[in-house]
């Protein structure tokens, strides 16, 4: 009526006029354009032309605070970046000390504490910096069991050192695909050292590929303590763990390299313990003279 009002007084239209309502399904924003209508000079009546901006509003909010985040993120890579030279110079006196302490044992205890966590800080600093910089697909043709092989040399040792059995298996027939195989690798190997690591030892991690017409899966299933959430939490969401002395971003960048794919992780539970992850992406063929043996 105020808007009525004005226009009346006026004899203008007044365009893109907002207006908040509160509804039982929340607040809802909706944009007013109000004109005036006559005939022959004389006031008839006005011509009200509503439009629903609650989803506009949100997807507006939601991209600056992508943008201020992405400003936050440069800044922090910048400075993280930059970390990574002090903290080579760290790892390194840490470790000529423990080189000339083997007759103390005290400090060289106090020296190896130094090098390990200059080791881990090291490791999430490499984990952060992949995740901050933007992601880009380098996709080329590769086999199905190069992936599977690559995945598991990668993570062979760490399984070796923790007591746990690493099982493999991938199809018998070529499969060929257009992937980007270092992204993907990259990937399996974080869902992989993730399932060595909650496996106690003597337990075992099976890691199998499937190839389903026009999709391939990898399929990881360990026999940790399963996957126990609270409401509202993510286990995606990077610096989120349930793992002591976890980065919380190993699983964020392999959901990432995944989603630029085209692809999703599914996770679940099993009944006979422990939990499964499963990697599912599309894949469009290729000719064998195009594949990379890398």
């Amino acid at each position: 009526l105020e808007v009525m009002e004005q226009v009346r007084a006026t004899g203008t239209a007044v365009r893109r006029h907002e207006v908040v309502l509160e509804t039982p399904q929340g607040l809802r924003t909706l944009g007013m354009n109000v004109s005036p209508l006559s005939d022959d000079g004389r006031e008839t009546g006005f011509i009200f032309l509503f439009t629903d901006l609650t989803e506009v509003k949100r997807l507006e909010r939601a991209a600056e605070v992508n943008r201020q985040l992405a400003q936050i993120g440069e800044l922090t890579a910048g400075v993280v970046h930059e970390l990574r030279n002090p903290l080579s110079v760290v790892s390194g006196m840490a470790e000529l000390l423990m080189r000339g302490l083997d007759g103390e044992p005290q400090l060289r205890e106090r020296a190896e504490a130094i090098f390990s966590e200059a080791t881990q800080m090291g490791k999430l600093i490499t984990q952060f910096l992949g995740f901050a910089r933007p992601y880009e697909i380098q996709a080329c043709g590769v086999t199905l069991k190069r992936i599977v092989d690559r995945s598991q040399v990668l993570c062979t040792e760490l399984a070796r050192a923790r007591g746990v059995l690493l099982d493999t298996e991938s199809p018998e027939e070529e499969i060929l695909c257009h992937l980007d195989i270092d992204a993907l690798v990259h990937a399996v190997g974080n869902i992989l050292r993730n399932a060595i690591e909650v496996t106690g030892e003597g337990g075992r991690v099976c890691f199998r590929a499937e190839h389903h017409g026009d999709t391939i899966e990898f399929h990881v299933t360990d026999e940790g303590p399963g996957i126990h959430l609270a409401p509202g939490e993510d286990l995606f969401s990077p610096f989120f763990s349930k793992r002591e002395g976890g980065t919380g971003l190993g699983l964020s960048i392999a959901q990432r390299a995944v989603t630029a794919h085209g692809g999703s992780i599914e996770y679940a539970n099993r009944s006979t313990g422990g939990a499964r992850f499963s990697i599912i992406l599309p894949v469009r063929a290729v000719q064998p003279e195009t594949v990379h043996d890398v």
